[in-house]
C-alpha cells in the first residue's frame, strides 16, 4: 500500500478556505472588550473575597471582645471594663456591617462601570473571543469556549453554590432510590424483557475497535489490555485492485507505534489503517479509519473525551432543529456540527477502504465511546439522511458505547436509526441521561429545595429525614409511593427545554459482570432524568465497558 500523506496536526484539510481575518480596528476593540470582561470577573471575585474576609475579621474581633466582657462580668458583675468591652464589641459588629455595605456599594459601582464599558465596545463593533485568539486559540475553539461560558453562566443564575448543595443533591438521590427510579431493582429496568444473547454479542462486537482509539499509554494506565481478546493480525494478501495514489485525505498524524497499536487491538495489518488523527480542535475528535477483510467492512472509530477541544464539542449542548427522513425534531448542536465537518473529510477515505475490499456487499461501520459514540451516531444519521455519499449503496451501521444524548425522542426512536444503531449502556452511567434538558430539570429541583431550605427550614429537615428513612415490611410500598410523589412535586412545572436521548436500539446491563442484559426503551430513561448515584461517573469509564468483553 502506498504511503499515506502526512498532515500537520491541526492543519486545515487541503482545499479548505482559510478563516478571514477581522478588520484590525474591530480586532482591537474586541480585545479590549475581552480584557474588560475578564477584569469584571476578577473584580467580582475580589470584592466577594474582601467582603467574606472583612466580615470574618470583624465578626472574630467582636466575638473576642464580647467574650472578654463576659469573663469580666463573671468575675465582678457590672464592672466598667466589661461595659466598655461590650460597647467595643457592638461597635466592631456595626463596623463589620458598615464595611460590608461599603464594599457592596463599591462592588455594584465597579460592576456597572465595567459593564457599560463592555457594552460601549460592543456597540463599536467589538467581537467576543479576540483575547483568546491573541493567545493562540483557534477561532472555532474560541467561539465554542464563549458559547459554553454563556451556557454555564445562564445555568448557574439563581443557584446558591454552597456546602448545603451537597445535602440538596443527597435528598434527590435518596428520593430516586426510595421511589425505585434508580438502584437495585429499579422499576423502569427490572420489568423489561431480557435481550437475546446473539443480539448482545453483536452489540459488543466493535468494542475492541472503540477501545483502540485510546492510546497504548491509556490502555496500560487503565488496564484495558487485559480485557481485550487476543486477535492475530489478518494476512492482507495480494491487492485485488490497484492501490490509488495517496490523497490528502489519507492521513496519519500519529506515530508508527500508534498505528501499530490500533492494528494490534483491531486484529488488522498496519497497512489497513488508512487514517489516524488526534483531536485538532472543537468538532474534530480523535479517530481512525481501517478496513477489515475478515469482516468485509470499513470501520471508522472515534475516541471519547480526552482533550479540552473534545469537552467543548460535548458542552455545545444547545439544541438545533433537525429533520430525519421526514421526522422533525431536535439535535445536539455540537454533535451536529461535528458530523457536518467530518463527513466530507471521511468520505474519500471510506471509499478508499471499500475499493481495497472490492466486494459489492462491503459495509461501513461507525463506532465510538462517549463523545465518540455521539459523533458516530450523528454521522450515521447524516449519511442515512443525506443519501448522496459516494458509498450510498453500502450498508451503514453504528455501534455506540456509553452514548450521549443526540436527538429528541421522535428522531431517536426513528425506525431507520433503530435498525442501524446499537447502543450499549452500563449501570447508572450519567452520560446517556445527561443533556441540556435533563440538566435543567435537575437544576429546577435543586432550586425548589433551596427555596424550601430558605423559607421553611423545618420542612426541609423533615424532607431530608423522610428521604433517608429506612422502611420495613408493608411500609416499603407506602414509602416508595410517597418518595415518587415528592420527587414529582420538585419538578419544574414549566421545563426550560426538551430532553434529548441516545438513538437506536439500547442494550443495558446493571454491571459489567452481571450479564442481565435488557432491551431498554427510551421510556425507561424518562423517570428521574439524571440518576444521582455513587457510580454515575465511574460506570461511564472505558475500563468498565472493556470488562464487558470478559468471557
Amino acid at each position: 500500500m502506498a504511503e499515506a500523506a502526512a498532515l500537520e496536526p491541526g492543519a486545515p484539510e487541503p482545499g479548505e478556505a482559510p478563516t478571514p481575518e477581522p478588520e484590525r480596528g474591530v480586532q482591537w476593540t474586541g480585545l479590549f472588550r475581552d480584557v474588560v470582561n475578564v477584569g469584571a470577573a476578577g473584580a467580582d471575585v475580589g470584592f466577594r473575597a474582601a467582603r467574606e474576609g472583612a466580615g470574618a475579621g470583624f465578626a472574630t474581633a467582636a466575638t473576642v471582645l464580647r467574650g472578654l466582657s463576659w469573663l469580666g462580668n463573671a468575675a465582678v458583675e457590672g464592672n466598667p471594663a466589661s461595659t466598655a468591652l461590650d460597647a467595643a464589641g457592638t461597635v466592631m459588629g456595626a463596623s463589620g456591617r458598615l464595611a460590608d455595605a461599603v464594599l457592596s456599594a463599591s462592588h455594584h459601582v465597579t460592576k456597572v462601570s465595567l459593564g457599560a464599558t463592555s457594552d460601549a465596545l460592543l456597540a463599536c463593533g467589538a467581537t467576543e473571543g479576540e483575547l483568546l485568539r491573541v493567545m493562540g486559540v483557534d477561532g472555532d475553539t474560541a467561539d465554542a469556549m464563549i458559547t459554553v461560558q454563556k451556557l454555564l453562566k445562564t445555568f448557574g443564575t439563581g443557584m446558591v453554590l454552597d456546602a448545603a448543595l451537597v445535602q440538596d443533591l443527597a435528598i434527590l438521590s435518596a428520593l430516586q432510590h426510595r421511589a425505585g427510579i434508580r438502584g437495585e431493582g429499579a422499576a423502569a429496568v427490572a420489568s423489561l424483557s431480557p435481550a437475546p444473547a446473539v443480539a448482545v454479542d453483536d452489540a459488543l462486537a466493535y468494542l475492541p475497535h472503540t477501545l483502540a482509539t485510546y492510546s497504548e499509554v491509556v490502555h496500560t494506565f487503565l488496564g484495558l489490555q487485559r480485557h481485550l481478546p487476543s486477535r492475530a493480525s489478518q494476512e492482507e494478501g495480494p491487492a485485488v485492485v490497484p492501490t490509488p495514489p495517496p490523497t490528502p485525505h489519507c492521513v496519519h498524524d500519529g506515530t508508527t507505534e500508534a498505528v501499530a497499536h490500533i492494528a494490534r487491538v483491531c486484529g488488522v495489518p498496519a497497512a489497513a489503517v488508512l487514517r489516524q488523527r488526534g483531536s485538532v480542535g472543537a468538532y474534530q475528535p480523535s479517530h481512525f479509519v481501517a478496513f477489515d477483510r475478515a469482516r468485509n467492512e470499513v470501520v471508522v472509530s472515534f475516541r471519547g473525551t480526552m482533550a479540552v477541544q473534545d469537552a467543548l464539542t460535548d458542552l455545545i449542548c444547545e439544541h438545533e432543529a433537525y429533520t430525519f427522513r421526514g421526522t422533525a425534531g431536535l439535535m445536539h448542536k455540537g454533535f451536529c456540527e461535528a458530523a457536518r465537518r467530518l463527513a466530507p473529510q471521511l468520505e474519500p477515505v471510506i471509499m478508499r477502504g471499500l475499493a481495497a475490499l472490492a466486494t459489492p456487499d462491503a459495509a461501513v461501520v461507525l463506532t465510538g465511546h462517549s463523545l465518540g459514540a455521539a459523533v458516530a451516531t450523528a454521522l450515521t444519521a447524516y449519511w442515512l439522511n443525506d443519501g448522496t455519499a459516494a458509498f450510498a449503496g453500502h450498508a451503514v451501521r453504528c455501534y455506540a458505547y456509553a452514548p450521549p444524548c443526540v436527538f429528541s425522542q421522535g428522531v431517536a426512536m426513528h425506525e431507520a436509526l433503530r435498525a442501524a444503531v446499537r447502543a450499549v449502556m452500563v449501570g447508572e452511567d450519567v452520560v446517556p441521561r445527561l443533556c441540556y434538558g435533563s440538566a435543567w430539570d435537575l437544576r429546577g429541583r435543586v432550586l425548589q429545595l433551596q427555596a424550601l431550605r430558605r423559607e421553611s427550614p423545618q420542612e426541609y429537615h423533615n424532607l431530608y429525614d423522610m428521604a433517608h428513612a429506612f422502611a420495613d415490611g408493608g411500609a416499603v410500598a407506602l414509602q416508595r409511593s410517597n418518595a415518587a410523589a415528592t420527587y414529582a412535586l420538585l419538578a419544574d412545572p414549566d421545563p426550560a427545554c426538551e430532553r434529548l436521548y441516545p438513538a437506536g436500539t439500547l442494550y443495558h446491563t446493571s454491571s459489567p459482570t452481571a450479564g442481565d442484559w435488557r432491551l431498554l426503551p427510551l421510556a425507561a430513561l424518562l423517570p428521574g432524568g439524571i440518576l444521582l448515584s455513587g457510580t454515575m461517573f465511574s460506570d461511564h469509564m472505558p475500563q468498565v465497558y472493556a470488562r464487558l468483553l470478559a468471557p
